[in-house]
């Protein structure tokens, strides 16, 4: 049975290092470009180079995210960017823009192309579309539950990859507009501004119903206690979310998860020091639509310790389950406000002062806590990570005489090599070269994988040799198995990209996309004959129903299987906003490409200049100009929680905060969808838009 790997995340080089010490197979990481986390630290092309030959020489792995959208003026840059990655011997690129995962799989072999979550695998027919195409790996929709997994792992030949451990997003993964819309800050495009994680108010009927809160901020994954249930599936790779987390939060969560899959002591108590919301099993492992959330508050909840009994003169009285320490954080809660405070002077229960202690204490503080506040500690002053980087042993025989080089002989991994000094043994003069000299210098390997398990002599007696020269040879020892793991590749010849059909339909058209017969019957009446409404295979949840129109709008990649022999127009879920992405949709059966909102006009004008320089024809593609954003589609119900399922369907919902009013709208299928209140209006610029379209 093959093992299942552990996938951890690197948001810097040291954390990178951490992670493969700490037990993962592989980390993944982004540079400083085409990264969904943009305000993470991230590699530098040298970080990238170090962490690359300390993985391989440990037979683990490291895959690089470029799993943004990319617009049309960066496709020579991305294009560029991935060929060097391939060179520098990078085993694997996480894409979610159909321009980069069509690149990779038709130029970069063996690097391995894997389906970034921001893609929304989210069936059987979307892991099928990936395999078709000679994908590697597709990371599943964390709105997936494990009999789905189960059925897509049986039915596939294609690597999955899933999260087992992080945060959520409320949103299927590369479905929300939210912060690009409202904030001009694209999700899509690794700046997301988190409006999820933001207080709103829920109305019905426009009146407001509950009180401020979080209605949108997901609790932490943690799948810990059903971990092995996906070992029992055989799936491929088991992901851990974090790439803006700090050292201490990767090194524990991989090496929790690392003694869980290899059946040691693990724990939980590890986890719960750690910077955390409340915890959830998620949709994976079942866990009810309603409970998902954290409406009360959107950060670390923290570690329970104990409560408040007293307060007098200014001093809070706490008997702690727990240590705390000067320096800590905690979170004091009454009646669900919390207040949160560091811990500057502490006393034990003889009014002495101290810097640690646990059971009957009490803390100075001149904020207003409530006696029997609960309290939770957020942050612990005295948690450090200590990495045991030395976990490769190396087994040395040195060797040598006089006016000869001084010999090393190295196993690693049951492998031998030999590499010599640069200058002779020379007959002592004073101060003889001792054994405890040599391995005091060859054992310097605190920054490396290694370590000495065994070292012996054979060196004739009373001989010299400068102590840099053996330096020298404990750094050529060093490269030398790094070259030996890392294998750098050549520069590679791009395939060339065509336009595999010329019977391309242009529409001048009106296109309209509704949801209602009332919609439909005006749209009708103002004369639209391109109306899709029965006729769409939606972005979530799409049931692959039979369609007898000849015409279908298809919001996802397995629809491009499901409706090949119909007239195929792909909804703006593609995010599309470049010109070879335009090209791979139809060569993949589309007849129309509708463009991501998030596209500007003069974008869409060099675009469509660009694709006709480039194939030889105008693109066919449509662009929004009218109509509610769609901002977000949950699994997650919001109105479920406050006793109102079912009443969506008789009442009008909305989140209001400063910003704005936001629809909740629920399907039939309870897939719930958020739109912005405001219409986007663009009617009066038709005219530009169609001659930027069409280059009239």
């Amino acid at each position: 049975m093959k093992k299942s790997e552990l996938l951890a995340p690197a948001g810097s080089f040291e954390i990178g290092k951490a992670a493969l010490y700490s037990g993962a197979d592989a980390i993944y990481l982004a540079l400083e470009s085409f990264g969904a986390r943009a305000y993470a630290k991230n590699f530098s092309i040298e970080e990238l180079t170090d962490i690359l030959k300390i993985a391989h020489t440990l037979n683990k792995k490291v895959y690089v995210t470029v799993n943004t959208l990319i617009k049309n003026s960066e496709l020579t840059l991305v294009y560029d960017f991935i060929d060097k990655l391939y060179m520098l011997g990078v085993d694997a690129i996480i894409c979610a823009d159909i321009a980069v995962f069509m690149y990779v799989i038709n130029n970069c072999k063996p690097m391995e192309c894997h389906i970034s979550t921001q893609v929304g695998v989210k069936d059987l027919l979307d892991t099928k579309f990936f395999e078709s195409i000679n994908a590697n790996r597709v990371v599943l929709a964390r709105e997936l539950n494990i009999n789905q997994i189960k059925e897509i792992k049986e039915n596939s030949n294609i690597e999955l990859e899933v999260f087992i451990h992080g945060a959520l997003c409320v949103s299927y993964s590369g479905g929300c507009l939210f912060s690009s819309l409202l904030s001009l800050r694209s999700g899509n495009r690794g700046r997301c501004s988190q409006n999820c994680r933001r207080e709103y108010v829920i109305h019905e009927n426009g009146v407001p119903i509950t009180k401020p809160g979080y209605y949108l901020s997901m609790k932490d994954l943690c799948v810990s206690t059903n971990v092995k249930e996906l070992l029992k599936i055989n799936i491929d790779s088991l992901k851990i979310e974090g790439r803006m987390k700090n050292i201490i939060y990767v090194d524990s969560i991989t090496r929790y998860y690392r003694n869980l899959l290899d059946n040691k002591p693990a724990n939980i108590d590890e986890l719960n020091k750690i910077f955390h919301r409340q915890y959830t099993k998620g949709f994976i492992f079942g866990e009810d639509p309603k409970n998902i959330s954290t409406i009360k508050d959107s950060s670390s909840q923290g570690k329970y310790i104990g409560k408040v009994t007293r307060i007098k003169n200014n001093k809070i009285y706490i008997n702690s389950l727990d240590v705390i320490n000067v320096g800590d954080r905690l979170r004091f809660v009454h009646n669900d406000i919390s207040i949160y405070i560091t811990v500057s002077l502490m006393y034990d229960e003889n009014g002495i002062k101290i810097e640690e202690a646990k059971g009957l204490i009490s803390l100075e503080c001149s904020e207003k806590i409530e006696s029997n506040s609960l309290v939770y500690k957020m942050k612990e002053n005295d948690i450090s990570v200590e990495i045991n980087s030395n976990i490769l042993p190396l087994s040395i025989f040195l060797y040598g005489k006089k006016e000869n080089k001084l010999g090393l002989t190295c196993c690693v991994n049951d492998e031998y090599f030999t590499i010599e000094s640069d200058s002779v043994l020379q007959k002592a003069i004073k101060n003889p070269l001792s054994c405890e000299t040599i391995i005091n210098q060859i054992s310097k390997l605190n920054d490396t994988p290694f370590y000495i398990d065994d070292i012996s002599f054979d060196i004739e007696d009373d001989m010299f040799i400068s102590l840099s020269e053996i330096n020298n040879l404990r750094r050529k020892m060093v490269e030398y198995i790094y070259n030996k793991y890392h294998k750098k590749r050549n520069v590679i010849a791009r395939c060339p990209l065509y336009l595999k059909k010329r019977n391309i339909n242009y529409s001048n058209a009106f296109v309209a996309v509704v949801q209602t017969r009332e919609q439909y019957d005006a749209c009708k009446e103002l004369g639209i004959s391109n109306i899709f409404f029965k006729n769409i295979s939606p972005y979530v949840n799409s049931k692959y129903n039979s369609i007898d129109e000849e015409e279908v709008l298809v919001g996802n990649y397995g629809g491009l299987i499901h409706y090949f022999n119909k007239i195929i127009t792909t909804d703006y879920s593609f995010n599309v906003m470049n010109k070879d992405s335009i090209l791979h949709l139809l060569n993949q059966g589309a007849q129309h490409v509708t463009l991501s909102p998030e596209i500007s006009f003069n974008e869409l004008k060099d675009l469509s200049i660009d694709f006709y320089n480039s194939y030889g024809v105008k693109p066919p593609v449509d662009y929004i100009v009218y109509g509610k954003n769609k901002l977000m589609s949950l699994k997650y119900c919001p109105l479920k929680g406050l006793g109102r399922c079912g009443k969506c369907h008789t009442n009008e919902y909305h989140l209001v905060d400063k910003l704005g009013k936001f629809i909740i709208k629920t399907k039939d299928d309870c897939i719930v969808e958020i739109y912005n209140d405001s219409p986007l209006n663009l009617i009066e610029e038709i005219t530009k838009i169609k001659g930027g379209i069409l280059n009239e």
